[in-house]
């Protein structure tokens, strides 16, 4: 083995190292690194802190004291624990040249930190651009400086962990079932789907979407339970857990009571069932989502197209449509269900995505009354449409689009 390689072997073990520091401290979990000099005088103010950030934003509060190491190693975690950070904070009250190479090291690597100063004290010049927040450290102004530091924080978040949040995290958050049962397309199937799966697609977009997501909000999951709607306790939507449910009632039967109980007498009426001319009784009967309003009952159309695969005729979905209903668990407080559900796999998968990717919850967002994602007391709709790709018919982000949506009152 040459120089090269032994110098690239040592920077790949202590890359290594690093990852491994950052998640035995974190567990996973995004992490706000708070920079300050070490003071007992000022250990009260840390602990606000982290009070604030592990209690408000579910986020894990670091600081350089707490990291095991020492000389270069040492350095080389805290400068990556400020980069993999979710935000840098740093209390500047004190001059310290830790503190300020710390901060600028922050702002270099595009962290700009949050600054934290006592009253009376003037920041540096070289840091004014920076964003601060002034306390007063006694009883009264602390209370105070815990409410400014949550409004500050909750803008400075990173947005994509917000809205993920904001749309699947429950005041209670664990545990929490998945409960899907992806089907694979039979001889006997109405739709006999012949597009071999490449990519992640249908009911399986939920189940990755939901696992990631809940990875980033607590890291490794504890209590995130992931199990078959076919084989399920029929009791379990009774039990004191939050209900993320995947699939029509055809596959999945605690959505269908679910969508009953959440959408109460409200109007519209969200449905799915048989498609015109079969009934239940009929074998694989096929789904259509329905929308009833003022007496009138529609059907959301989904779209067939003609396809070749390997010089044999077939029929796959081009478009179809899904529906999202999220609400409070109907029998337990602070939990909450997630419906995710189409008429077929192409309109489930669209659900699914919708509530999993930011850029979708985000449109979500911007089409419910202020307010509406972040209140878990209240029961909304979205209606989405999922556009398969012309590449390989499955379902990209940009083919799912946020048709309309809703809150009952």
């Amino acid at each position: 083995m040459n120089a090269v390689e032994g110098s690239k072997g040592t920077a790949d073990l202590r890359e290594m190292n690093l990852r491994d520091t950052i998640h035995a401290m974190t567990g996973g979990r995004p992490h706000l690194f708070m920079i300050m000099a070490y003071s007992k005088a000022r250990e009260g103010l840390y602990e606000r802190v982290r009070t604030v950030a592990e209690r408000d934003f579910g986020v894990v509060c670091i600081r350089a004291d707490e990291v095991k190491s020492s000389g270069y190693d040492l350095l080389a975690k805290i400068h990556d624990l400020i980069v993999r950070a979710e935000l840098v904070v740093a209390e500047i009250s004190e001059w310290s040249p830790n503190v300020f190479y710390e901060v600028g090291y922050a702002v270099g690597a595009r962290k700009p930190p949050l600054l934290l100063i006592e009253k009376g004290k003037e920041v540096p010049p070289d840091l004014r651009g920076l964003e601060v927040v002034e306390y007063r450290y006694n009883w009264d102004g602390i209370r105070e400086f815990e409410a400014d530091l949550a409004d500050h924080l909750r803008f400075r978040m990173n947005s994509e962990l917000a809205l993920l949040r904001d749309m699947l995290e429950a005041p209670v958050p664990e545990p929490a079932y998945i409960v899907s049962s992806p089907q694979y397309p039979s001889e006997q199937s109405r739709i006999q789907g012949q597009v071999y799966d490449t990519r992640t697609f249908g009911d399986h977009l939920g189940i990755l979407g939901l696992t990631s997501a809940f990875g980033s909000m607590r890291g490794e999951g504890k209590r995130i339970e992931l199990v078959s709607a076919q084989h399920s306790p029929p009791q379990l939507w009774k039990e004191p857990v939050s209900l993320y449910l995947i699939g029509s009632r055809k596959v999945n039967p605690i959505t269908g009571m679910m969508m009953d109980k959440l959408q109460g007498d409200g109007e519209p009426k969200w449905s799915l069932g048989p498609a015109h001319g079969f009934t239940e009784d009929d074998e694989d009967w096929p789904c259509s989502l329905y929308r009833t309003a003022g007496g009138n009952t529609e059907v959301m159309p989904g779209k067939l197209e003609d396809v070749d695969v390997e010089g044999e005729k077939s029929q796959i979905w081009r478009e179809d449509y899904g529906i999202v209903l999220r609400g409070p668990h109907p029998l337990r407080p602070g939990r909450i269900v997630l419906i995710m559900a189409g008429a077929q796999s192409l309109g489930t998968g669209a659900a699914c995505l919708a509530v999993t990717r930011s850029a979708t919850i985000q449109r979500i967002r911007s089409k419910l009354p202020p307010g509406a994602l972040e209140d878990k007391e209240r029961t909304f709709w979205v209606l989405v449409k999922g556009i398969a790709s012309r590449k390989d018919r499955l379902l990209d982000e940009e083919g799912v689009s946020i048709e309309d949506a809703g809150v009952y009152q």
